[in-house]
């Protein structure tokens, strides 16, 4: 975890997202991965979706 974001250095989900993630619907996934992809743009990161 990035102590500058509090997010997962590798997927730039945050712990909450990673702990729920097994438990989370395709559509709560699908809103995850959207957020993901803001971030990587915020943080000017390269990411690869997490996997299912």
């Amino acid at each position: 975890m990035s102590e500058q974001t509090g997010l997962c250095i590798g997927c730039l989900r945050t712990i909450d997202e990673i702990a729920l993630w097994g438990q989370m619907s395709s559509a709560e996934r699908e809103q995850v991965l959207r957020q993901i992809q803001q971030r990587a743009g915020h943080w000017n990161v390269e990411t690869s979706p997490p996997a299912a």
